[in-house]
């Protein structure tokens, strides 16, 4: 009857330790489950393809937004100042994912790529030396 006894109770304790792992394994499973799951939701913005902007556009920071995923942009609309060449940071405010305020900004390069031309009615006169 003791042999019986301690029979039972080792088979009682490996079906508790064997409860125990597989419930530690589901979980674990589970936590890194969860862990994808946020990581595919996270905030995602595209902006457009080229960020080369023509001197004197009439361009808004919102122009250059292409798509935005799990997020709501809040900037307002604003004109950018296209008279002078070289590099701007521009920055839009957004909700994240969590419904939280965040700041993204990027570089845009106002840049001049037309050519020069000149007109003239008939006849062009010009002086060297003067």
């Amino acid at each position: 009857m003791k042999r019986r006894l301690k029979k039972q109770t080792k088979i009682i304790i490996a079906i508790i330790i064997l409860l125990i792992l597989v419930l530690t394994i589901f979980r674990i499973i589970l936590l890194c489950k969860n862990k994808n799951t946020n990581l595919t939701k996270e905030t995602k913005i595209t902006l457009i393809d080229n960020l080369d902007i023509e001197v004197f556009s009439e361009i808004n920071n919102l122009d250059l937004i292409k798509d935005i995923k799990n997020g709501e942009i809040t900037s307002e609309k604003e004109y950018i100042d296209t008279n002078t060449l070289g590099k701007q940071e521009i920055n839009i405010v957004y909700l994240n994912e969590n419904n939280e305020e965040k700041d993204y900004t990027f570089t845009i390069d106002i840049v001049d790529t037309e050519k020069p031309t000149i007109t003239f009615d008939k006849e062009l006169t010009t002086t060297i030396g003067k």
